[in-house]
């Protein structure tokens, strides 16, 4: 078991967040538009949809958020190991490289948020209507 309270309270957290991404994921995609058809039927003329790709850039950034707690909580344990020093500072410098990633998402997913109309041309038409609802 994990002895330290406060880490445990942390990584239930974290678990959580992630299982309530994952459920809201679920009635998102399902119930984004109304009528339900419309999400994949684009000849319906009169639906009302959600800013599916608001939901999609909000769960990006809570994804990296959980992931980059999930690489860097874990560095004290690690730091305590009884292993030569090297190999703990190999290790601290895996998990904390691991979290590095998301920087550059970070930054791609401001460049598809702030240049969804731009990008259009270049995705699939059904698949850019889709990212670029307004």
């Amino acid at each position: 078991m994990i002895p330290n309270p406060i880490f445990r309270r942390l990584i239930y957290t974290v678990a959580a967040v992630v299982i309530g991404l994952w459920i809201a994921g679920i009635f998102v995609t399902i119930f984004q538009c109304t009528p339900v058809r419309a999400a994949w039927d684009f000849s319906i003329t009169d639906r009302h949809c959600l800013p599916y790709v608001n939901f999609l850039l909000g769960s990006a950034f809570l994804t990296m958020l959980t992931d980059a707690i999930l690489c860097i909580l874990p560095l004290p344990y690690i730091w305590k190991l009884q292993i030569p020093k090297k190999q703990r500072l190999v290790l601290c410098a895996l998990f904390g490289v691991g979290s590095l990633y998301a920087i550059p998402l970070s930054i791609l997913i401001e460049y598809i948020a702030n240049n969804c109309r731009l990008l259009a041309p270049v995705l699939r038409v059904s698949f850019a209507s889709l990212l670029c609802t307004p």
